[in-house]
């Protein structure tokens, strides 16, 4: 036996549970206490439930602690973990584009006495929704699914949709997610805003007369974005814009 195959063996080791009548005592080498008692900073340890965390945490210790909570089945690392929820995020979606379309039915007198150019910003606004809830949807293959649980409940461990799935919609969810906000940086840097004046030091990622290169406004031509490539160039052109103002490592790790 190797030195490398030794310290798979050990790591091995390190990674199980070490328990009594089911309550976790250490887990990968560190106490595990109760939330109630853990203090911010104290990286020695390990809190029993999902909590906020301040500071700047070892490297591999949320990592850890996250997976400490996966074999306890945490009900509020299930809670935040179904934020991301590709089902939860297009039935949000769904009842904003009926009120929507409901208030333009009811307030259609109004609509019609603006200007055109007003007129045509607040229907693309509609539009850009419609496309975000069809990116969640079908793309995201919500296919018009409803969680059963309300907001108080609902909990990532008990997936009425089942434990594998679970995985698949919050991951789809959070695809989606980092698609449209690429999507909605770029829309906001290439359609003007009567709402929006971009300040002179950015100026420069503003292309307002250019020829875009996806509409995000139009579902069916991000879809093409998608397959014939454009879609990077929007993702590049934002990622410079965040590596200049000294976000894109921020964005990486969420």
């Amino acid at each position: 036996m190797g030195i490398e195959a030794l310290k798979k063996r050990v790591e091995r080791l390190r990674r199980e549970v070490e328990a009594s009548k089911g309550r976790v005592r250490v887990w990968r080498g560190r106490r595990v206490v109760p939330a109630e008692f853990w203090r911010q900073g104290d990286f020695e340890v390990f809190p029993s439930s999902f909590v906020p965390v301040l500071g700047e945490p070892p490297e591999g210790w949320t990592r850890d602690w996250i997976d400490l909570l996966v074999e306890l089945k945490d009900p509020g690392l299930g809670r935040w973990r179904c934020f991301a929820c590709v089902v939860r995020r297009a039935s949000q979606l769904r009842l904003e584009v009926e009120r929507r379309l409901k208030h333009m039915d009811k307030e259609k007198r109004f609509y019609e006495s603006l200007s055109p150019w007003k007129r045509q910003e607040l229907e693309r606004l509609d539009r850009l929704k419609v496309t975000e809830y069809r990116l969640y949807n079908e793309l995201g293959e919500a296919h018009d699914r409803v969680c059963p649980l309300d907001e108080n409940k609902m909990d990532f461990f008990r997936c009425p949709f089942g434990e594998e799935e679970a995985e698949k919609l919050v991951e789809d969810g959070r695809l989606i997610n980092w698609l449209w906000r690429h999507l909605e940086w770029y829309n906001e840097h290439h359609w003007r805003s009567s709402t929006h004046k971009p300040p002179s030091s950015e100026m420069k990622w503003y292309h307002y007369d250019e020829t875009p290169i996806v509409d995000p406004a139009d579902y069916d031509d991000v879809l093409k974005a998608i397959d014939d490539g454009r879609i990077e160039k929007v993702v590049e052109e934002h990622e410079a814009y965040m590596r200049e103002k000294g976000e894109l490592e921020e964005e990486n790790e969420d």
